[in-house]
Order: C-alpha cells, then structure tokens, then sequence
C-alpha cells in the first residue's frame, strides 16, 4: 500500500473567520464553498483541507477530537500579521472535554 495522504479535516471554531482568511487574506480559491457548513480547499497536488465548524464536527464525531495548529510557515512578514490572527482565533477556544 502507498503511504499518502489526500484529505485533511478539521473542526475550527469560527468557520466564516477560516473562510475569511483562506480566501480573502491569502486570495486561495475554493474548491467548494458551503457557507456555514463547509469548506474545501485545494492545498497540494492531490491534497485537500476541508473546513468545518467545530461544534457541528463535535456532534458528528464526538467531542473528544483536539487540533490546534500553532504553527505556519510565511513567504514574507507582510503574511506573518493574518497568520498570527488566525492562530490567536485557533487557540482562544477549548477544546470540548478539556479546560482552556
């Protein structure tokens, strides 16, 4: 079996302010768009991230899933200001289950 990977989900906790910052902050153009429920976005020769509201994940998945990334690498420090804002958006919510 070939070791790869082709869809990465995961739950954030603001899905209008994730939709705002793949699309209008770095111009990143959907694959599919359902506003207020999912979003699809192409981000590797065979690789899509999909987006969804963490809540609603939570129901479908149960509240015990965790992610937070806290991590992203920037072309330049004009890019760095809307990363540190959408990482301060990912870690200002607890993860259900787990004290903040």
């Amino acid at each position: 079996m070939d070791q790869r990977l082709s869809l990465i989900t995961i739950g954030v906790p603001d899905l209008a302010a994730a939709r705002s910052f793949y699309l209008e902050g770095l111009g990143w153009t959907p694959v599919l768009d359902i506003p207020e429920a999912v979003l699809f976005l192409q981000v590797g020769p065979g690789l899509l991230l999909s987006l969804f509201d963490a809540d609603e994940l939570a129901k479908d998945i149960g509240p015990q899933y965790s992610a937070a990334p806290t991590v992203g690498n920037v072309r330049s420090r004009t890019t760095s200001a809307p990363l540190r804002r959408w990482t301060r958006c990912w870690t200002t919510r607890s993860t259900p289950g787990r004290s903040s």
